[in-house]
């Protein structure tokens, strides 16, 4: 993480060392290294700083170059090895939940990749300029330049928390102290299905993309209300 500037690439040295001690390392225990890539925000993260990030042409020209030698070293120093990739966390879960609009409907600066030189506009496909735009034209870039790469994106079960959705502030899981188990249960699959929805429309499904990541619910909220809190049922229903 650590966005494009400034970010993984420069740490233990620069050159990528971080990125590529930690699959050698991964290697010798005979584990299979998966990176968490958040790279969409940098320093810090939010709806306003993820969307700033993928509407500015200097930001997202430098974001392919990064996902570029990233890719180039999962390929070179995983080889024949698995490496698995988690992309983006909460970046997806911020547009739907803030944004007010489908996926097509929200802007990035997708032609950023064919002016930097990433991709080709003779060969590759065409991606449009929104967020589906960018999330088919990461997908292509994992499937056809680190073909040992396996690469899903988190969803967030905090997607559609928002004002007049009836979710509690402890989460969708919590839902079932209002309204009960058989109501609660049929609302959170309902909420789950609009969730989905709303990420498949987004592309994470497109070139080949293994699998999907949810987080872990309420850890954040653990943190901050502590752990007597969480063990008592507050945020796991």
């Amino acid at each position: 993480n650590g966005g494009p500037i400034g970010g993984w690439y420069d740490w233990q040295g620069g050159g990528g060392n971080r990125a590529r001690s930690f699959i050698h390392e991964s290697q010798t225990l005979g584990m299979i290294p998966f990176f968490v890539w958040y790279n969409i925000p940098d320093a810090g993260e939010s709806y306003s700083t993820d969307l700033g990030h993928i509407q500015s042409a200097s930001y997202m020209t430098a974001y392919w170059d990064n996902l570029v030698k990233g890719l180039d070293i999962i390929r070179s120093e995983g080889g024949d090895d698995l490496v698995g990739l988690v992309l983006e966390p909460d970046f997806i879960g911020y547009m739907m939940q803030l944004s007010g609009k489908q996926p097509a409907e929200i802007a990035a600066m997708v032609h950023t990749v064919y002016d930097s030189g990433v991709l080709s506009r003779s060969s590759a496909p065409a991606f449009p300029d929104t967020l589906v735009g960018l999330v088919q034209a990461v997908n292509y870039l994992i499937a056809s330049r680190a073909p040992n790469a396996v690469f899903g994106w988190q969803f967030n079960l905090w997607a559609s928390l928002s004002d007049g959705s009836g979710i509690p502030a402890s989460g969708l899981m919590r839902i079932t102290d209002s309204l009960g188990l058989s109501a609660g249960r049929a609302r959170v699959r309902l909420e789950a299905q609009r969730i989905a929805d709303y990420y498949l429309a987004a592309g994470v499904a497109s070139y080949g993309a293994h699998f999907v990541s949810i987080d872990k619910y309420g850890l954040d909220g653990g943190f901050v209300l502590g752990l007597t809190s969480v063990g008592s049922g507050t945020f796991f229903g």
